[in-house]
């Protein structure tokens, strides 16, 4: 099991949007540690939605608001799942993040909902590879046996 941890998602939104005030580029405004509760709203669904969008290798086990605590593919080495996990909260961090950019920026909208699509096809390629050779493996233990 492995967990994504809201608070991560948040961090993840604080310093790009910082960065992008820094940097000088255009953004809905500063958002700091004080909007982190409106934040964990958004963030969390986003990660709901991120989990969803590898339904038949995730499955999320609980979520106690601060933590989404997912189950995947055995064959995942603990790196893998450590990555997944990264992955999650990076598209979640950028899901919410177009959000935010969708009324006062649409083309960086768009960016960042392209930044969370490229890591979603990243897991869920790095997932489907893992569910094959699971069962790729069970299919050689089951001869075994037989």
């Amino acid at each position: 099991m492995t967990g994504i941890s809201i608070y991560a998602i948040i961090s993840e939104i604080l310093a790009d949007n910082a960065l992008r005030r820094r940097l000088g580029r255009s953004t809905p405004g500063l958002l700091t540690p004080d909007n982190r509760e409106a934040l964990a709203v958004t963030a969390r669904a986003a990660a709901a939605q991120t989990a969803a969008s590898a339904a038949p290798y995730i499955t999320v086990v609980s979520d106690d608001g601060e933590i989404i605590t997912i189950d995947t593919p055995e064959s995942l080495s603990d790196a893998e799942r450590g990555l997944t996990a990264r992955l999650i909260t990076h598209a979640a961090g950028r899901r919410t993040l177009a959000g935010l950019y969708a009324g006062s920026d649409p083309e960086m909208a768009a960016c960042y909902t392209q930044s969370a699509e490229a890591s979603e096809s990243v897991m869920l390629a790095m997932l489907e590879r893992a569910a094959s050779a699971g069962k790729e493996r069970a299919a050689v233990i089951a001869g075994r046996i037989y």
